[in-house]
């Protein structure tokens, strides 16, 4: 496990994107406020979203590695 593709979130704790399939972002808008989301396929078929500043973190470390 590469220590590059590892982050830490401040609601869910480490996360390592080496198992991540697919990483799709969107801009959502509710309330008229704009949130920045995250949806993660991981390898085995599940999904997680993540949103705010979660979200962010992922967008920055993907940045990052690629």
């Amino acid at each position: 496990m590469s220590s590059l593709s590892c982050l830490s979130l401040i609601s869910r704790g480490l996360l390592n994107l080496v198992y991540a399939r697919q990483i799709q972002f969107r801009k959502l808008h509710k309330n008229n406020q704009r949130r920045f989301a995250c949806r993660i396929t991981w390898s085995n078929g599940d999904k997680d979203v993540f949103l705010g500043n979660d979200a962010q973190a992922i967008a920055q470390k993907l940045r990052q590695i690629t």
